[in-house]
């Protein structure tokens, strides 16, 4: 499959603590001819928190991404 990115795209990832205890979590992106923002975050999360990460991707050649 081949995505054409028009310039950017953002993939909003939820990320939920479903557990008793304050919890650290790494949220990592990668791909292929692509320019990923941020490519690797970490957050902590208490007890029942939920938080939205946004990654950015774009194509920095301007070219279809496979």
């Amino acid at each position: 499959a081949s995505v054409s990115l028009p310039g950017t795209a953002r993939v909003r990832v939820s990320v939920k603590n479903w557990g008793s205890a304050r919890e650290s979590v790494r949220v990592r992106a990668q791909g292929d001819d692509l320019a990923l923002e941020p490519s690797s975050s970490e957050v902590v999360l208490d007890a029942g928190a939920e938080i939205r990460v946004t990654i950015v991707a774009s194509d920095p050649f301007g070219l279809t991404v496979r």
